[in-house]
């Protein structure tokens, strides 16, 4: 038997008014900036997210007590990481931080160190991409460089903190959403007051 290759007529879809779209995915934002309206889009400038122009614009400031601020510190590390072992995963630079519900969105609104004086609102977001990250293992404390190296490893491979660190205290996952932008904004669905 002789097998030829058949070679198949193009296919065209015929949209006649209708719109093949992604799928866009619903999570919710804390915004502690109060940056967001309703029904807005957030693109990124020079590639950057908010988030991402406020920490270059420190680790570029060549002030010191900038670029050795534990948080700063921090930022570097794991997009170091990101860079060298997962360049295919979008830098927190160029995301928007997401949960996955209003509960999650509105706890972590009242973590923020330090407590905000004004309310936080909470708003609906949507986006095509995601991806979702334990941020607890950003929050390890250790002096040992190479743990920290691979909290960060961890952190971009998606891994859950369910049974890490192997000593000290053991923390529930703490789930974080990195949207990459541009992210649709859509209603507020709740605000997070502090006294």
């Amino acid at each position: 038997l002789a097998f030829g290759i058949i070679k198949s007529p193009k296919v065209t879809l015929q949209t006649q008014g209708f719109k093949m779209t992604k799928r866009k995915y619903r999570f919710y934002h804390a915004d502690r900036g109060n940056l967001l309206n309703p029904d807005m889009t957030i693109i990124p400038v020079n590639g950057l997210s908010s988030f991402g122009k406020h920490y270059l614009s420190r680790i570029n400031s060549g002030n010191m007590s900038d670029v050795l601020d534990e948080n700063v510190q921090r930022e570097m590390l794991y997009e170091n990481v990101r860079m060298e072992n997962f360049p295919s995963r979008q830098s927190r630079f160029s995301c928007l931080f997401g949960a996955n519900s209003i509960p999650e969105a509105e706890s972590f609104a009242r973590k923020i160190i330090p407590q905000p004086t004004t309310p936080i609102n909470i708003y609906e977001v949507f986006t095509e991409n995601f991806v979702i990250l334990d941020m607890n293992w950003m929050d390890y404390i250790t002096t040992d460089f190479g743990s920290r190296v691979e909290y960060a490893r961890q952190y971009w491979y998606s891994s859950i903190t369910q049974h890490a660190p192997l000593t000290g205290d053991r923390m529930i996952p703490t789930l974080e959403v990195l949207l990459p932008l541009p992210v649709e904004v859509g209603k507020q669905v709740s605000t997070v007051a502090f006294d």
